[in-house]
């Protein structure tokens, strides 16, 4: 699976409780920062471009930030383990707006649109909706990731 990501925005990962993840980027990986001393366990490759991350101590529920530095890049996630929704491998790529979309999702509050390399938020109340910790009160363009934060609570979306 390939994530696509935007820089200088924060993309939220969900990842297995109960084993390692593998996040792979195109270019090595200069540092990393994983939430606190202890929660995690990560070993980057020979290559340097693959970061396998395993949780140690973990709460259920709890965002913890991850930051990676590539060559000129900054990565920043928020990232979640589960032991049920979640990603065990995945390419990340650099993201940027699409012009076309097709239609992923529907309810009575939003729609989202999958283009190829982001989503297309719509927000049909009348009311903001948070997504990512981002108020939206339209159309917000987004980074193209499995799984949304929308009013806080997680949502499937690839």
């Amino acid at each position: 699976m390939s994530i696509f990501v935007f820089l200088q925005t924060i993309t939220f990962l969900v990842f297995s409780a109960s084993g390692p993840t593998t996040l792979h980027f195109e270019e090595p990986i200069e540092w990393a920062n994983i939430g606190l001393v202890g929660e995690f366990s990560s070993t980057v490759s020979a290559d340097r471009k693959n970061i396998e991350i395993t949780p140690i101590k973990m709460k259920d529920n709890e965002w913890k930030p991850f930051v990676i530095r590539t060559k000129g890049k900054v990565y920043s996630f928020k990232v979640k383990f589960s032991n049920t929704d979640y990603m065990m491998s995945a390419l990340v790529k650099n993201g940027r707006p699409n012009k076309s979309y097709k239609l992923l999702k529907r309810n009575d509050l939003y729609e989202i649109y999958e283009g190829e390399e982001s989503l297309r938020f719509v927000n049909l109340s009348k009311t903001p909706i948070v997504i990512n910790e981002k108020t939206v009160e339209g159309v917000e363009i987004l980074p193209k990731t499995p799984f949304l934060l929308i009013n806080d609570r997680l949502v499937k979306v690839l």
